[in-house]
């Protein structure tokens, strides 16, 4: 389905929809109608974001091991009670990175499976979360300090040690930031953020222009009825008349053949079978309208 097609869809949804008395504002479009439009596009998003994921992040399980060892010296240290709470964020940093680990794995799994947005997203929220943790632990145990020669060493080599942390986990940040940095790695995050965004402006712009010219439009429409009253004129059906009409008035880069073709679609999709005549007649009649110089709206 192309783009157009997206954007008349969510058009007429929230027209239908919405009360046409109110003026439209854009916070109006965080709708289910919408985001159900957006959804095949919210996908392509969801599997960038995991794609970019997993590639900047490869090499942080290097880390694992030296963390264990890490939490095996202090095990074996004979500490006091003051002393033994002075880094216990190196635990807490090796718990959240091999939970971090794990949880790319999974995310891997469900890549090369089911692909389910939904499922990815949780993973990568989780992920997101235990991020959090690991950069929160390592500030702290920067900020330890002790007196005892063991734990001191200790603290030196894990500071050591997660000097090259910050890389991975603000490359994390990145991946779920709504407006991803000009990275290589996140072209693919950008473009699809990107669709999505278009796909919205562009309803919000339709919906605005309609809206702006909603009563002008509705006295052309029902100008251009014969033995009908206004009142009986199938919401749907209106909607899809205040969009073409809109477009064949307001429009000029749209070829009026397409306008007619479009809305004669949308009302296959969301209207009666006898719609089809019935909106193709009234399109024609203010087609020749939008066709004289001087009377457009």
């Amino acid at each position: 389905m192309s783009s157009r097609r997206k954007i008349r869809e969510a058009v007429v949804q929230f027209l239908y929809a919405a009360d046409p008395a109110e003026p439209f504002v854009p916070a109006a479009l965080e709708s289910p109608a919408l985001d159900l439009l957006t959804e095949p596009l919210r996908k392509k998003v969801s599997l960038a974001r995991s794609k970019a994921a997993l590639h900047l992040q490869q090499g942080r399980s290097n880390f694992l091991e030296p963390y264990r060892e890490l939490v095996s010296r202090l095990a074996r240290l004979d500490l006091s009670e003051k002393d033994e709470s002075a880094l216990p964020s190196v635990r807490d940093l090796y718990n959240a990175e091999t939970e971090i680990q794990e949880d790319l794995d999974i995310l891997q799994r469900e890549l090369n499976g089911n692909k389910d947005p939904e499922r990815l997203e949780q993973l990568l929220e989780k992920l997101r979360l235990l991020n959090q943790q690991s950069r929160a632990a390592s500030a702290r145990f920067h900020d330890t300090r002790t007196d005892l020669p063991a734990l001191i060493t200790l603290r030196k080599d894990a500071i050591k040690l997660t000097s090259k942390l910050p890389l991975y986990a603000e490359r994390f940040v990145q991946v779920l930031d709504p407006t991803p940095p000009e990275l290589p790695e996140l072209k693919s995050l950008r473009k699809a953020h990107a669709a999505v965004a278009d796909l919205r402006q562009q309803v919000t712009d339709r919906l605005e222009g309609i809206t702006k010219h909603l009563s002008a439009l509705d006295e052309q429409i029902n100008g251009s009825l014969e033995n009908y009253r206004p009142e009986r004129v199938d919401r749907v059906d209106r909607a899809i008349l205040r969009l073409a009409t809109y477009e064949l008035l307001h429009c000029p880069d749209i070829p009026t053949a397409v306008v007619i073709d479009e809305a004669i679609e949308l009302s296959r999709a969301f209207s009666t079978t006898e719609s089809k005549r019935f909106i193709n007649g009234i399109l024609d009649k203010i087609r020749k309208v939008a066709s004289q110089p001087g009377d457009k709206l």
